[in-house]
């Protein structure tokens, strides 16, 4: 913000590259005169909202970062690695398979080796997954080119944003926790890439056990 002047000021904000900026500059003033015209108790009673909004986001997603869930383990190989028999082969056939989990590559399998839960998706939820996750994704990208996302305090400000957007929003807002539903955030983590992934479905983790 700059001041312009005695009574004047210029206002700039960061869009992302591919926004229209005409229709964010006519949006804003639509949204500035309806506000003038507005009585000074609901101005306030407006802005009390905002920020208690702000604050509503920001502690969910501090609540999603103390989860233990949100933090995954990483296993790396040390040491010599025995070479497999040459006695078995393994030949996995997966088209068309749905599944969870892992495969076991073994000569033997026990019971405690077998996991996962498979799960079969109607057209409509896949459909409603793949919208869901494809806002998502149009929002962190262009979010992530407003916003760095090189610390844990940049991902949250990012995933922030985005939960404000989709709070805007409530046709998103119902397609997200209808794939939350759905497929959980496992499911939106397959078709999700942004450094501030894990951040978001955490949060989200928290939305959707709050419906």
């Amino acid at each position: 913000m700059e001041v312009r002047g005695e009574d004047k000021f210029l206002l700039r904000a960061k869009t992302a590259s591919t926004a229209n900026k005409s229709e964010l500059s006519a949006e804003y003033f639509d949204t500035y005169n309806q506000l003038k015209g507005l009585p000074e108790g609901e101005i306030k009673l407006l802005l009390a909202e905002k920020d208690n909004q702000i604050r509503r986001l920001e502690n969910m997603v501090m609540t999603a970062l103390e989860r233990p869930s949100f933090y995954a383990n990483n296993y790396k190989n040390q040491g010599d690695t025995m070479s497999q028999s040459p006695k078995k082969q393994s030949n996995f056939n997966l088209q068309g398979a749905q599944f969870a989990g892992g495969l076991v590559d073994a000569e033997t399998v026990t019971a405690n080796q077998i996991g996962g839960n498979i799960t079969n998706y109607t057209p409509e939820q896949r459909q409603n997954l793949a919208e869901a996750a494809a806002d998502i994704q149009q929002l962190l990208n262009q979010l992530g080119q407003a916003y760095p996302t090189n610390t844990p305090l940049e991902k949250q400000i990012v995933v922030t944003e985005v939960l404000k957007e989709i709070e805007r929003n409530p046709t998103l807002k119902a397609r997200v926790i209808g794939a939350l539903k759905a497929g959980g955030t496992e499911a939106l983590k397959e078709l999700l890439d942004h450094p501030a992934v894990n951040v978001l479905l955490a949060a989200l983790e928290g939305w959707q056990d709050a419906e």
